[in-house]
């Protein structure tokens, strides 16, 4: 679900922020491997 709301918002955000969002996606799914 957090995939799709990068996806989602993608469009809106900046470059950083989109980084920032992928950044805490990786972190999690390493977290939670």
């Amino acid at each position: 679900s957090r995939i799709v709301v990068i996806y989602t918002t993608g469009s809106q955000a900046t470059m950083d922020e989109r980084n920032r969002q992928i950044a805490e996606i990786g972190a999690s799914l390493i977290k939670h491997w």
